[in-house]
């Protein structure tokens, strides 16, 4: 009897654990691989985690996502980006692995706010992507000269994040040069900044921005990775955001692909019928953007 509850506790806390980080909706068949949290201190609902999602062993490549969803730095787009992507990505040998990363409305935010001026900066940013001279080293944070709390927490907890996969690259099947970040909106200024302040030891081996661009001045890295880029030639801010953040990393003589499509004002949500195409197949970006993980990446 006493086992048989046990046994019922153990399965009780694991469904609550996958249900809390989003498991109870997979990419591909069963629960999440593994759910960790980045900070033991943190433990509540909105700790920093990370959700795992690894490819079937036969197609396994050694590649590794770890996708920042969108969401404003006040959510997280849990399914239309990271687990719309897993899916893509599982098939094709590629772990998926969701950060969900610090948000704007989480207590440590507001800690380390109320050290800043938060009356600093000038006008808010208004630029379109042919105004690329009115953003200062790429930097697309609306209100220029002030870094929002939740922004670096959230860049923290992504290079954390770095750390906990390439600790268990070796139990996971993966190469600890083929993980690299993959953002979406708030999540790509997350993965940018990130990359430019990661170590050597932290440094992902592959860039990704969907409609992301950098929140914080952009210095490329000396052993920065190759980067790729989606995004909307309309989209106000961001399209010039991302142009300029490709414009950094080439002058800086690094490896850069930018595919910018018309017709939208807006985010690159799933691919090919999912139901957000645009006239100019927009929503195929992920195709392309396997295509340059095969020559960047993979070697194939």
């Amino acid at each position: 009897m006493k086992k048989s509850i046990l046994l019922l506790l153990s399965s009780w806390v694991t469904l609550c654990v996958h249900a809390q980080f989003g498991g109870d909706r997979m990419p591909s068949d069963g629960n999440p691989d593994h759910t960790i949290l980045l900070y033991k201190e943190y433990t509540d609902n909105a700790a920093p985690a990370i959700t795992v999602y690894l490819p079937q062993e036969d197609k396994a490549t050694g590649a590794a996502c770890v996708i920042c969803p969108g969401g404003g730095m006040m959510s997280l787009s849990w399914d239309g980006e990271f687990l719309q992507l897993a899916r893509f990505l599982n098939e094709r040998g590629i772990a998926a692995i969701g950060l969900r990363y610090t948000l704007r409305n989480n207590p440590r935010v507001a800690q380390v706010q109320t050290q800043r001026n938060a009356g600093a900066g000038g006008p808010r940013l208004q630029a379109t992507i042919t105004e690329t001279d009115k953003l200062s080293k790429a930097n697309c944070n609306p209100v220029p000269g002030v870094e929002d709390a939740s922004v670096t927490l959230a860049i923290s907890d992504a290079i954390r994040a770095m750390q906990i996969i390439r600790s268990h690259a070796a139990e996971w099947n993966l190469d600890p040069a083929k993980i690299g970040y993959v953002g979406y909106s708030a999540g790509g200024g997350v993965a940018v900044g990130a990359t430019v302040r990661a170590t050597e030891q932290t440094m992902p081996g592959f860039l990704c921005s969907v409609y992301g661009p950098s929140l914080i001045d952009v210095d490329v890295p000396a052993q920065a990775p190759p980067l790729f880029i989606a995004v909307h030639a309309d989209h106000p801010n961001v399209a010039a955001g991302c142009l300029a953040l490709f414009l950094e990393w080439k002058k800086a003589g690094t490896d850069a692909e930018m595919h910018v499509y018309g017709r939208g004002t807006g985010g690159l949500f799933g691919g090919a019928g999912s139901g957000n195409d645009t006239p100019t197949d927009a929503g195929r970006w992920q195709e392309s953007f396997y295509s340059w993980l095969k020559v960047n990446v993979l070697g194939k």
